[in-house]
């Protein structure tokens, strides 16, 4: 319930701190007064849009600050949504700086205007003159069935269950758009995976190719260099081997006199060995040096389909290579695990298709049992309400498909008058006619359903006498289930009400704000009295307004 309401520099009202009862609570004043700042107020509260105008003091903060008490199950849930901390209130606040940024706070914790918005509406029903629009939703109208029948946690349940069909429903969507998109390029991936197979490309393999074709294609050349490398060492008179072989005999001849020769005598045998190995080598590749016109048309070949996958692929060296011949193995691999997961998904769906529509019928069984006291109840309540002839039915039919509230269509059907034809309230009721039955719709779902507090701005407008006396019947009954705020201007029914608030204006002469005042039982005469009779208090007035007061409900 709205347990107290502050308003700072908003419109007319400078400062107002406003605590608020359990029950039916009136709100009267003469016109102009400022009720509608109020509701103004109130539905900056549900994230409604502001305008800097309405800013008293330019250059102050506008603050409306709610804290709401008895807090239901719905709101713990949208807290734990929005990862907030649920205490044992909720306070909401907006601030509207001069220039026109908002900000939003629910329990001092900073939210986003469309996160306020939905706490807003789960803690305060709004309900203006022409606001009659709920009728026409399903949801509403499923709610107003469901309350009577017993059907809420069926319901509830009925609802986490179509939530995760959801879900599934769209990964099975999701798994087969991505078998689609791989059966479209699977193709293309297999040929370029068999391309890649049939190439056989081994790592390091350019390199190693590139090195023996530029042997090859200069062989003949090389040989004619090699083959005078070899003569140039193995000659018998010129040859460097012969050469070191005269060179050697010398420096013995010298160690024979001197020790000090021997050093160079072992330098020179060093060298004499590494030339024989030299001149080995050099003979080895020599007569392994000719050209093969065959082998050198494969390298070229080989060397040119490398370098083509990788311009192809757009890729550095033959390991980037194996690595996307494997990443397209494993894509291919990868369609048969993705039809095994596709095949497990449509089984959870159909099982929970299956379970939905179990409980579906279930669900819509309860609801039928419930329509024939349920139709009869809104008639007799519509009587009450001046509407004699009243005609109203209430007819369910199940849909082929599901929403989270089952799949059961709801139809009101009504008729005001006699021998008119019953068709859905929303094309034949009037204004005024579908205030009366919001009203009674909602009298029905107070006693079944945790309501919010609910705010009728004047619902009231178009009836009077008897019929606004069984207006405030109405209301008052339902403030003995929940919070009730109604501004009205009507007698009859402000004097229902369990509490009693006047809007009014003050003037200083130089500036006009807005206050609203608590009245005691004599001041409620004397409102109710002028209500009745204007400003002038007969005697007569104020019989008649104690009399409405002392009348009860039963």
């Amino acid at each position: 319930m709205l347990d107290h309401l502050s308003i700072r520099n908003y419109a007319l009202i400078r400062s107002l701190e406003l605590d608020f009862r359990t029950g039916f609570t009136i709100l009267t004043g003469e016109t102009g007064a400022g009720k509608s700042i109020l509701l103004g107020a109130l539905n900056l509260l549900l994230g409604e849009r502001f305008d800097t105008n309405s800013i008293k003091d330019s250059a102050q903060k506008c603050i409306v600050e709610a804290r709401f008490t008895s807090l239901t199950d719905s709101i713990s849930k949208l807290f734990e949504e929005y990862n907030l901390d649920l205490e044992h209130d909720c306070i909401l606040r907006r601030e509207i700086t001069p220039n026109g940024k908002s900000r939003a706070f629910v329990n001092d914790t900073p939210v986003t205007l469309q996160q306020l918005k939905q706490i807003g509406t789960v803690l305060v029903d709004i309900h203006g003159q022409h606001d009659t629009v709920l009728i026409n939703q399903d949801a509403f109208r499923i709610q107003f069935i469901d309350g009577p029948s017993h059907t809420i946690a069926l319901q509830k349940s009925f609802e986490s269950l179509f939530n995760k069909w959801n879900k599934s429903e769209k990964l099975l969507k999701q798994l087969k758009a991505q078998q689609e998109a791989f059966l479209r390029e699977s193709d293309f991936i297999r040929f370029q995976l068999d391309e890649l197979d049939v190439a056989a490309i081994q790592d390091g393999e350019l390199q190693k190719a590139e090195e023996e074709f530029r042997w090859m294609n200069n062989a003949t050349e090389i040989s004619k260099l090699l083959n005078q490398a070899v003569q140039l060492a193995d000659s018998e008179s010129h040859g460097i081997q012969a050469q070191c072989t005269s060179l050697g005999y010398l420096l013995r001849q010298a160690e024979r006199m001197s020790d000090r020769i021997e050093p160079l005598a072992l330098k020179l045998a060093e060298i004499t060995s590494s030339l024989a190995d030299l001149s080995f080598e050099l003979n080895r590749e020599a007569a392994h040096c000719e050209s093969n016109p065959i082998r050198l048309q494969e390298l070229a070949e080989r060397i040119d389909l490398i370098n083509k996958l990788l311009h192809k692929h757009r890729l550095k060296n033959e390991t980037e290579l194996a690595a996307l011949q494997a990443d397209y193995r494993q894509k291919l691999q990868g369609s048969e695990s993705l039809d095994e997961e596709i095949n497990e998904q449509e089984i959870a769906v159909q099982k929970l298709l299956a379970e939905l529509n179990t409980m579906a019928n279930d669900l819509h069984n309860k609801r039928l049992q419930t329509i024939p006291t349920l139709s009869k109840s809104m008639v007799t309540l519509l009587q009450s309400l001046g509407m004699p002839d009243v005609r109203f039915e209430i007819k369910l039919k199940q849909n082929e498909t599901f929403d989270r509230f089952g799949n059961t269509h709801v139809a009101l059907l009504f008729s005001a008058n006699k021998g008119s034809e019953l068709f859905d309230i929303s094309k034949t009721a009037s204004g005024g006619e579908r205030s009366r039955v919001m009203l009674a719709l909602k009298k029905i779902m107070a006693s079944s359903v945790d309501l919010p507090t609910i705010v009728f701005d004047e619902i009231d407008t178009g009836v009077s006498g008897a019929v606004a006396d069984a207006v405030g019947v109405v209301l008052q009954q339902m403030g003995q289930s929940m919070q009730v705020l109604c501004i009205t201007h009507l007698a009859q029914i402000a004097a229902k009400g369990n509490d009693h608030l006047k809007v009014l204006k003050r003037s200083d002469g130089e500036q006009t704000e807005t206050h609203i005042v608590r009245l005691n039982a004599d001041e409620r005469t004397d409102e109710i009295a002028a209500m009745l009779s204007g400003k002038e208090l007969s005697a007569e007035a104020r019989l008649n307004a104690k009399a409405l007061m002392e009348h009860k409900t039963h």
